[in-house]
């Protein structure tokens, strides 16, 4: 890898093109980038008192993990994309990102519109490339200052794509130290002086996020993805999942249609 050079690895969740005809919804919260784009007006989305409204002249990017309300008046044509682009990309804090759309992107996000119409079978190649480049070209509008900083000692962020790769796997303190080089206390204490939480505790958030995303966009049962993200049975992954998320895994999966 070239220095300095930070490495985006967008994986498309689902890219679609429908008309909703409800959508009010509270703390709309999943780990996972949004990208939204409508054909008219009607549709907002909230964070924090501040109320963004969807239209044919924007795009809205919403950060993973951001417990945005939605509401609509009427009927709306969505366009909406779930993705993840890796760390620390995934790793911003809850924002919505309100971005304009020049000629050259609107006839990009009206190509793709077209082309999910037709729905012959999925996207083509150039299509599927046009949902990279659209995301691409909005989360490079996002500011530099706003992106989370990596982990200045490289063993940390070593630790974390361990964890990634290997969310099915236990991973002990002690192999996590041994796999970057440190002993096991001090590889504790650096990792929550880096990260703000200790290891376990990364390691959970992130088994969570994967079984969200499972629970969402794909049809495996509540079993085969607690043991997919490494929990020893189901009734251990909901008790985590109901601590973290402040619902069971059920009940989010009963939510995934929300675009």
């Amino acid at each position: 890898m070239a220095d300095g050079f930070r490495n985006v690895q967008i994986h498309v969740l689902v890219c679609k093109y429908q008309p909703i005809l409800r959508w009010h919804h509270r703390a709309m919260s999943a780990p996972y980038w949004r990208l939204y784009w409508n054909r008219a007006r009607g549709a907002t989305v909230s964070l924090n008192g501040v109320r963004y409204e969807l239209g044919p002249r924007q795009v809205l990017l919403i950060s993973p993990n951001t417990p945005f309300d939605s509401d609509l008046k009427g009927t709306m044509h969505h366009l909406y994309v779930h993705f993840t682009a890796g760390l620390p990309y995934d790793m911003l804090a809850s924002r919505i990102f309100d971005h304009g759309l020049t000629p050259e992107m609107q006839r990009e996000v009206r190509a793709l519109v077209s082309a999910l119409s037709r729905g012959a079978g999925g996207l083509d190649h150039a299509d599927s490339l046009r949902v990279h480049s659209l995301i691409s070209h909005y989360l490079a509008r996002i500011p530099e200052s706003v992106w989370p900083a990596e982990p200045a000692d490289i063993r940390i962020l070593e630790a974390q794509q361990l964890m990634r790769r290997n969310l099915r796997q236990p991973l002990p303190n002690a192999e996590l130290a041994r796999a970057v080089g440190m002993s096991t206390n001090a590889f504790i204490r650096l990792f929550r002086l880096e990260a703000g939480r200790p290891p376990q505790t990364h390691l959970m958030l992130r088994r969570l996020d994967r079984a969200c995303i499972l629970l969402q966009h794909t049809a495996k049962s509540i079993d085969e993805i607690a043991e997919d993200c490494g929990f020893c049975d189901r009734h251990h992954f909901t008790k985590m999942f109901t601590r973290y998320r402040g619902t069971g895994p059920a009940q989010f999966r009963r939510n995934r249609n929300f675009a």
